[in-house]
């Protein structure tokens, strides 16, 4: 099934590239000709127990099992808050680079377990890898509608103002992906 796309507004970056909010398998196939790194926020304890990171977790054992170990092997769990993840992977014949980015320490809906300091600052990371250079192509950067702000109780609209700062002003394309209700 193909993605449906919503109505984006005014959320444009300075270049004129906006968030493309679709609707659908964030694992769609990719139409842009651009590299793709889907990007989903992680806590620190080598968890995916939820959301996208359970997906994840489940199609992408590898993924989770370099995860997992990077988490055990912190000698101080929180001193991975901010950093990035990435994990290359091949699905339906393409090649995909899966970004966690460690911005939570714990989870639950007890209270806010993300770090906006974290995210923006792991945001910048994938912001670096995605920046295109003569050797790389245009990178797209999918990103799960409202991460961060479900199990990890963040705010939506705080995430997105993030989102638009480190990626979107500067001109890298965003896609974010609602799954679809069944």
């Amino acid at each position: 099934m193909g993605a449906a796309r919503l109505s984006i507004g005014n959320r444009y970056g300075k270049g004129g590239i906006g968030i493309d909010y679709r609707c659908g398998d964030i694992f769609s196939p990719n139409r842009t000709g651009h590299e793709l790194i889907i990007c989903h926020q992680v806590n620190c304890r080598g968890i995916m127990g939820a959301g996208l990171a359970k997906q994840i977790r489940n199609m992408f054992p590898q993924v989770y099992e370099m995860y997992k170990r990077n988490c055990t092997q912190a000698a101080n769990r929180q001193d991975l808050l901010g950093k990035v993840l990435f994990c290359p992977i091949r699905y339906n014949g393409c090649e995909w680079l899966i970004a966690n980015l460690f911005a939570q320490d714990g989870f639950g809906r007890d209270k806010c377990h993300t770090d906006y300091d974290a995210l923006r600052k792991a945001l910048t990371v994938v912001r670096t890898v995605a920046t295109p250079l003569p050797a790389r192509t245009l990178t797209t950067i999918r990103i799960p509608y409202k991460m961060g702000s479900g199990l990890a109780g963040g705010s939506w609209s705080t995430v997105e103002q993030i989102i638009k700062d480190e990626l979107l002003a500067y001109d890298i394309p965003v896609e974010i992906w609602e799954k679809e209700s069944l």
